[in-house]
């Protein structure tokens, strides 16, 4: 499959130095940039994917404290202590 590329002179100029000092066309070059990136991009994970392993891990156990936040908050502020 055949892709076109345009670049401004500098950067031709850079490419074409590089493939000339490794000894491979400016093609080759740009395939193989072009596959490194991809790998790179595929490997990041995700920030849920990095922290997956710690979420949870130090949770209370009640399982309204998203939705009852608000009153939870209150109780603790007038120092109430309301059961689950």
């Amino acid at each position: 499959m055949a892709i076109t590329v345009r670049v401004d002179s500098k950067l031709e100029q850079e490419l074409e130095a590089i493939a000339k000092a490794e000894g491979v066309t400016k093609s080759n070059l740009i395939r193989e940039c072009l596959a490194e990136y991809l790998k790179s991009k595929k490997s990041q994970l995700s920030p849920w994917e990095l922290g997956k392993g710690f979420f949870g891990k130090s949770g209370s156990g009640k399982g309204n404290l998203s939705k009852d936040r608000k009153q939870i908050i209150r109780d603790k502020i007038h120092g109430r202590k309301k059961s689950d």
